[in-house]
């Protein structure tokens, strides 16, 4: 169903709302559900001269639909990032590993937080919720360094020294992707970590 928000930042519209999506299980796993939602996806893409939607979000989505959910997200921001995404937070296919070891400043550059501010902008461009652009976000980021460090581990060239360096740095990698995230996670949950007193309660959280 959809409904009128005129309040929704940074412009008012139509919000759909997903309620439900059944696939009954004999055609479960076969990509049918990955169809049905990137049609969803095309139709709101399509502003009517009268109504413009502005929103695509979920009522009370599965584990399941979420992961669906995030892939398709995720392959959209990927393939539109050079119109979403300002230079800065996009990736770049450097061979950081080239010489020398990569330093913690230009790992910092490939793990760049995005701000909620750039949030919301590519959130209304692609058509959903902040959450899930910083989700997309998130794993356009886990894709670019799996691979980047992948292509250069099977380099057939490489000694032992340039093996050892390359586990490091990409050690190094996946420790500012973390941060990265838990950045993220920080400042969503600040609120609700704020109003806890026990320290044992804040680290569980």
């Amino acid at each position: 169903y959809y409904f009128h928000a005129p309040f929704k930042r940074p412009k008012p519209g139509l919000v759909v709302r997903i309620c439900q999506m059944l696939i009954l299980p004999p055609y479960q796993r076969c990509g049918h559900g990955k169809v049905m939602m990137e049609q969803i996806y095309n139709l709101i893409q399509k502003d009517d001269d009268k109504e413009i939607v502005v929103e695509l979000n979920v009522e009370d989505p599965c584990v399941g639909f979420t992961l669906l959910r995030n892939r398709i997200d995720y392959e959209f921001l990927k393939k539109k990032c050079e119109e979403l995404l300002p230079e800065r937070y996009r990736c770049t296919l450097v061979n950081i590993l080239a010489d020398n070891e990569c330093d913690e400043e230009n790992l910092k550059k490939l793990f760049p937080v995005l701000p909620d501010t750039e949030g919301i902008k590519i959130a209304s461009l692609m058509k959903v919720t902040k959450n899930q652009v910083h989700a997309a976000y998130e794993l356009y980021k886990l894709d670019f360094g799996q691979r980047h460090f992948k292509m250069i581990s099977v380099n057939k060239n490489s000694t032992g020294n340039d093996i050892a360096k390359q586990d490091k740095n990409s050690a190094a990698a996946q420790k500012q992707f973390r941060i990265m995230v838990k950045k993220r996670l920080m400042k969503t949950y600040a609120e609700r970590i704020g109003s806890v007193n026990e320290l044992s309660e804040k680290q569980r959280i």
